[in-house]
């Protein structure tokens, strides 16, 4: 018969999620990585110099980042998920790039932990 399609409903309804987790894993990690990282950064650059802010362009700066952090942690958990659905597929130049900005990432964010007192002589090299 013309016109006609066998649908299987499971192959169709892993298709769909699969699309649904590459959108997602692209929105996510464009906005967290491509849009709140250099907005974060650049709370920290620009603002801090401003006295009128005092100290809450810290907290703007610190939240970011760390909401960036937690955004990118979705979508890189959406894209090892999405590795595990598709066994045949490799993207080992994507998967390397994905882990690296991750990991850089990470070590930002656990710099919030070290980050030397004020007062501290390595205050300056911080900076």
């Amino acid at each position: 018969m013309t016109g006609t399609h066998v649908f299987n409903g499971t192959a169709g309804a892993r298709q769909d999620s699969t699309h649904t987790l590459k959108v997602i894993h692209g929105i996510v990690n464009a906005v967290s990585w491509g849009i709140l990282l250099p907005t974060g950064a650049a709370i920290g650059q620009y603002l801090r110099h401003i006295k009128l802010f005092g100290p809450a362009w810290f907290y703007a700066h610190a939240g970011t980042q760390l909401f960036t952090f937690f955004l990118g942690t979705v979508g890189s958990q959406t894209g090892r998920r999405l590795g595990e659905l598709s066994p045949g597929a490799a993207y080992v130049t994507h998967r390397k790039l994905g882990f690296a900005v991750f990991s850089l990432g990470a070590n930002q964010t656990m710099a919030l932990l070290f980050q030397p007192k004020t007062s501290h002589v390595f205050r300056t090299y911080w900076k």
